[in-house]
């Protein structure tokens, strides 16, 4: 969780934590209307409405920066390298195998979720479906 994280970084880093809540670029991909920005500029993790939020995606920084034709700064690079050494520790990860007719729900904000690869069927009748859906509280 956002939450597992950042106390991660209280107990071993607590200025490296500080650049997370600085603004980033990051990438929208091409998910923008004409005259919109290519990029939004938030900061990893912010505490709103007494929650802590967390929005990470290290390409879509990397891209983002690209994108602006800025670079990140030596500190920023250390934040976001203690960051992902966080993430990518075993401890720290639950892992599972989604089954047919499998659901999961994740909150974005506090969730920090992937996916790992796989092969799928040659055969279009045999070809995994996965839905996607978005539910926004407004």
């Amino acid at each position: 969780s956002a939450y597992t994280i950042h106390n991660l970084f209280i107990e071993q880093n607590i200025d490296l934590l500080k650049n997370l809540y600085n603004n980033f670029y990051f990438d929208k991909r091409g998910e923008f209307k004409p005259g919109e920005e290519p990029t939004i500029f938030e900061p990893i993790i912010k505490y709103e409405n007494d929650r802590l939020t967390f929005r990470y995606l290290r390409d879509y920084i990397d891209h983002g920066y690209k994108v602006e034709n800025k670079e990140l700064t030596k500190e920023q690079l250390q934040s976001l390298e203690l960051l992902d050494e966080f993430l990518d520790n075993k401890k720290n990860v639950v892992e599972y195998t989604l089954q047919k007719s499998d659901m999961t729900f994740f909150n974005n904000n506090w969730i920090i979720h992937g996916r790992t690869n796989f092969e799928d069927f040659e055969d279009s009748e045999k070809k995994r479906l996965m839905l996607r859906v978005w539910i926004k509280n407004t």
